[in-house]
């Protein structure tokens, strides 16, 4: 009755053996075979097909980069696929790790980080994990997106001596190009496209403004924007007063046109979802340390039913460069679609929020989580009831 348990099945052997790590039939010893590129392949559809299979989906359906929260997981599921992933793989996960916004695409970085091969012996049967230590201090998934604390890359607290230097040192590589852009105003190309946009807006929407004064006119400082739809840049953007550059998803490099928009008008930082992305951590401290504005959504991913819990890259960002934190809502974008199918103007509402400021300039972990729900709260006490989500209270 135990083996057939959905939690305790795992640890039940093959017929005729036990199971082990180092068996050359095992999934570890099959993903070992090959080189980085498919191994990166054989994980995220094992983690598929594991995900799939504790949550009663098929595997083929599910998004690998939605998070696994939202795909239904909860602290006993997590413990149940943290439990394969360790018999499987030898591969040592927090359960936590799996209910902090991470999707299958970000999970699978994070098993490969563990899944290296072993040249020193093939005959060694325990799992290859880090120390404790270690893992407390990698970076996780931004979303923005995002990159700090979960990620989503997230954005995460950086806490390897190593990386904080990399961090903190004059940019260079993608960073310098950031460092050299001039914030204080638009290019012609982009106040052309500006001005399309907020023509194209002024026809399909009716929209409703409050706050503006509170966006600084110099200096570095971070717009945390709720994140409800891929209307939000349009919006935001026809309304700052000077150059921001924003946060965009990896995956939007693939579309041409959108791509054009983003990165070769906009100047937009891509991050890698899933994971810690040191480069887009570093190109957006560059931005801020330059006296541009930067602007990316605390939720790291689109929240079209209320906000979910933040990723912590906007505290770190903020205490790393000292700038201040502009809370931005904005609602009723998400329905621009709808609208224009019933020839019907959609009305949009943005509010912009006063400054807020942290003192602690190296936040430990607990801390970058306060702050972070600072700046949700202060995002949620300007949105309609109904887009709260988790900070309804």
């Amino acid at each position: 009755a135990a083996v057939a348990s959905a939690m305790l099945r795992h640890f039940a052997p093959a017929p005729g053996r036990a199971a082990a790590v180092g068996d050359s039939d095992s999934p570890r010893a099959a993903m070992l075979a090959v080189d980085a590129l498919a191994r990166r392949g054989l994980v995220i559809g094992y983690l598929r097909e594991k995900v799939g299979r504790v949550l009663g989906h098929a595997p083929a359906r599910l998004d690998v980069e939605r998070s696994l929260t939202e795909l239904g997981f909860d602290s006993l599921i997590a413990v149940d696929l943290m439990t394969m992933l360790h018999v499987d793989l030898g591969v040592e996960l927090a359960a936590v790790k799996l209910l902090q916004g991470v999707s299958i695409d970000g999970l699978a970085a994070l098993v490969l980080e563990q899944l290296a091969p072993d040249d020193e012996s093939s005959s060694r049967q325990e799992p290859v994990v880090s120390s404790r230590q270690e893992r407390d201090a990698r970076p996780r998934d931004l979303l923005v997106q995002n990159a700090v604390d979960n990620v989503s890359n997230s954005a995460t607290h950086m806490a390897v001596p190593a990386l904080r230097n990399t961090l903190a040192s004059p940019p260079n590589g993608k960073s310098s190009r950031y460092a050299s852009i001039d914030y204080s105003h638009w290019t012609p190309g982009q106040q052309a496209i500006r001005g399309v946009t907020a023509l194209g807006l002024r026809l399909m929407t009716k929209m409703h403004v409050e706050g503006v004064e509170h966006i600084p006119r110099d200096g570095g400082c971070l717009l945390a924007i709720n994140h409800l739809s891929l209307a939000d840049t349009p919006v935001v953007l026809s309304l700052l007063p000077r150059r921001t550059i924003m946060f965009a998803s990896e995956h939007l490099r693939s579309s041409k046109f959108m791509n054009w928009v983003l990165s070769d008008m906009g100047d937009a930082i891509y991050v890698r979802r899933g994971e810690g992305d040191v480069d887009a951590l570093a190109s957006g401290l560059a931005v801020l340390r330059a006296g541009g504005m930067l602007g990316l959504g605390p939720e790291g991913t689109r929240s079209t039913h209320g906000l979910t819990r933040g990723h912590t890259g906007v505290a770190y960002l903020a205490t790393q460069a000292g700038v201040p934190v502009i809370p931005l809502a904005a609602w009723g974008q998400e329905h621009i679609p709808a609208h224009l199918r019933s020839m019907r103007r959609a009305p949009i509402t943005v509010r912009v929020g006063a400054p807020l400021r942290f003192d602690d300039r190296t936040p430990d972990a607990a801390r970058s989580r306060e702050y972070t729900d600072q700046v949700m709260s202060a995002i949620a006490a300007m949105l309609p009831e109904e887009y709260r989500g988790v900070y309804r209270s």
